[in-house]
């Protein structure tokens, strides 16, 4: 049974009488057919609102057809019958009938007016059975839907948690094996100088790891709130892809895997994100890097079609089935489950590469052969120009050729990481005063003036958005440094008066980077390098 049909069978003695009763129930608006009895176990079959006889045309030879067609009825289902008996005496078959159907009974005498409105209650009836069909059915398609949504919450969180147990694991062991060497008298002492190297590196790696993993969820989060905001500037996509190989060179040569770059367009300049845009290539590239076998090759190159600039990243890796091509570019896709069980990883690079090049008026392309036959990602980006020229050469620092060293007031309450973040900024040059909350902090900042405020946002007292606003401005500014790092999390505290909002875990270099513009930006708008107040 479809949709709801609002056909009135009829099954009258003779065709005159079927006639009056057509033409009755048309005059009331309500649709029908006139049939033999015959016929009607195959209409019912059709669809039917409701079905209009005379107790005498149930003939017992062909009424077996329309029994098992009313019994085959869904739960749901209960067709109604007005039935015009003589003188209100109900027959066997008429009995029978009532145990499978709703059965209304009226006098061969009735007057029209309760004929019409009788068919009129059960053609309403009908349409509620109908409707109520639909709710069951939409009831049972959205608890199918929510098993589905929490089987791949589920398959998520799973995924999720292995990701990022993962990096945090060699993490473990090598600062346990240091640590083991460091209390250890004899040749493992002797040995850290050989094995520290090496274990930093892979503590830095696998922290970058980590970190990625966080920026993706939280970029794909973005997306899907339609909160990704783009910072434009004319950007050297040719500069941008030199930078991602010379990034992604040393994981290459590890693998044995051939990198090559024939970057061809003329014109190569866009109006973009450039942090974006790298990481879209990064994404690319280190997909490509990722799912191609040892002495595998990976090419990127670039060409100009009218005014677009187009890219793409071809390789010779694993391939991808075409059943998996249309739905590469979803959010934790990666074309199987067992494509995700080795190579690992989330499948969100490539959904967030799709959405920054959208957001940027583009297109990305995914193609392959099939398994074992490499892939090929191309990106169209419209708008490119010739490189611009320009006006000015860009100067660093304050024309001293030396960086200020700062004094520093860092006010966080989590020990290990208000230690390092001293001894990293001590070992720049800078004194740095710790303390741990906000009482601290504003005590410490009345009884010696500060050039630079770093503060966690969470404090044991309050809040670095509490500690930012009493505070005396320092020379060279505040940067809030927090684990929250949505844009509204940005927001609140560029608007409480934090100049830089920095996500933890963070990056030395890129605090270093904030620092040094900062205190340029201060150097520029006093020039004598005064304190503030």
């Amino acid at each position: 049974m479809n949709g709801f049909d609002g056909r009135v069978l009829i099954v009258p003695p003779t065709r005159r009488d079927g006639d009056i009763t057509a033409r009755v129930l048309d005059e009331a608006g309500l649709r029908s057919r006139v049939c033999a009895a015959s016929e009607l176990a195959a209409e019912i079959h059709r669809g039917a609102a409701a079905v209009v006889l005379t107790d005498d045309v149930l003939d017992p030879s062909y009424v077996s057809g329309l029994w098992r067609e009313l019994q085959a009825q869904p739960d749901w289902s209960d067709l109604s019958f007005v039935v015009l008996a003589r003188g209100g005496m109900a027959s066997v078959v008429l009995d029978q009938l009532q145990t499978v159907a709703s059965v209304t009974l009226l006098e061969r005498s009735v007057h029209i007016r309760t004929l019409v409105s009788a068919v009129q209650m059960a053609v309403r009836a009908r349409k509620r059975q109908y409707q109520l069909r639909d709710l069951l059915a939409s009831e049972r398609q959205a608890r199918v839907d929510a098993d589905r949504a929490n089987q791949a919450k589920d398959r998520f969180l799973a995924i999720l948690s292995h990701e990022l147990r993962t990096p945090l694991t060699p993490i473990v062991y090598a600062v346990s094996s240091l640590q083991h060497a460091i209390s250890s008298d004899g040749p493992q002492r002797r040995a850290i100088d050989a094995t520290l190297p090496r274990a930093l590196e892979m503590i830095r790696r696998n922290i970058a790891l980590e970190t990625k993993l966080i920026d993706d969820l939280l970029d794909l989060n973005r997306v899907v709130r339609g909160k990704l905001q783009l910072q434009t500037a004319i950007v050297d996509m040719h500069a941008k892809v030199n930078d991602t190989l010379l990034m992604v060179e040393n994981d290459a040569r590890g693998k044995g895997v051939a990198l090559a770059a024939t970057l061809t367009a003329e014109r190569h300049h866009l109006n973009a994100d450039g942090a974006r845009m790298h990481q879209v290539l990064w994404n690319l590239v280190k997909n490509a890097i990722k799912f191609t076998p040892g002495g595998g090759r990976i090419d990127v190159k670039s060409w100009n079609d009218a005014d677009a600039f187009l890219l793409s990243c071809c390789d010779t890796g694993i391939g991808i089935p075409a059943d998996a091509l249309s739905r590469i570019f979803a959010p934790f896709e990666q074309g199987s489950d067992d494509t995700t069980r080795r190579f690992g990883g989330l499948g969100l690079g490539l959904a967030i590469s799709r959405s920054l090049v959208e957001a940027h008026g583009g297109t990305i392309a995914a193609a392959s052969l099939g398994r074992g036959r490499g892939a090929a990602f191309t990106i169209r980006l419209p708008g490119a120009i010739a490189a611009p020229a320009e006006a000015h050469p860009r100067g660093r620092g304050n024309g001293t050729g030396r960086r200020r060293q700062l004094r520093i007031l860092l006010v966080e309450d989590h020990d290990d990481t208000s230690r390092a973040l001293r001894d990293a900024l001590s070992a720049s040059g800078h004194t740095v005063d710790v303390e741990h909350d906000v009482a601290a902090a504003l005590r410490a900042a009345r009884a010696q003036p500060h050039d630079l405020l770093i503060s966690d946002i969470g404090l044991p007292d309050g809040s670095g958005v509490d500690l930012v606003k009493q505070i005396t401005r320092p020379r060279c500014g505040a940067i809030a440094i927090s684990g929250f790092g949505m844009d509204d999390d940005v927001r609140r505290s560029l608007a409480a008066g934090f100049d830089r909002h920095l996500t933890k875990p963070i990056d030395y270099d890129q605090l270093d980077q904030v620092i040094s513009e900062l205190a340029r930006s201060a150097n520029v708008q006093r020039p004598n390098g005064s304190r503030g107040g």
